[in-house]
C-alpha cells in the first residue's frame, strides 16, 4: 500500500469469479463505514454529502 495526498494505492490478488468492480465496491464500502465509525466527526463535513469515496475505482 502506497498512500499520498489525495491517493492510496493498493495492490491486492482478487478471484477470478469476482468482477473487479465488485471487489472494490466491497473494499470501499467497508472502509468507508469503518472511517466513519473510527472518525464520526467526518460525517460532520458539508462536502462529504454521504459519500466517502469519488465514483469509480481508477
Amino acid at each position: 500500500m502506497n498512500v499520498q495526498k489525495g491517493h492510496i494505492y493498493l495492490v491486492c490478488s482478487v478471484p477470478s469469479k469476482v468482477s473487479i468492480s465488485e471487489y472494490m465496491g466491497i473494499l470501499k464500502g467497508k472502509i468507508a463505514i469503518k472511517l466513519f465509525k473510527t472518525y464520526p466527526n467526518l460525517k460532520q463535513k458539508p462536502y462529504w454529502g454521504n459519500h466517502f469515496w469519488s465514483r469509480g475505482y481508477l
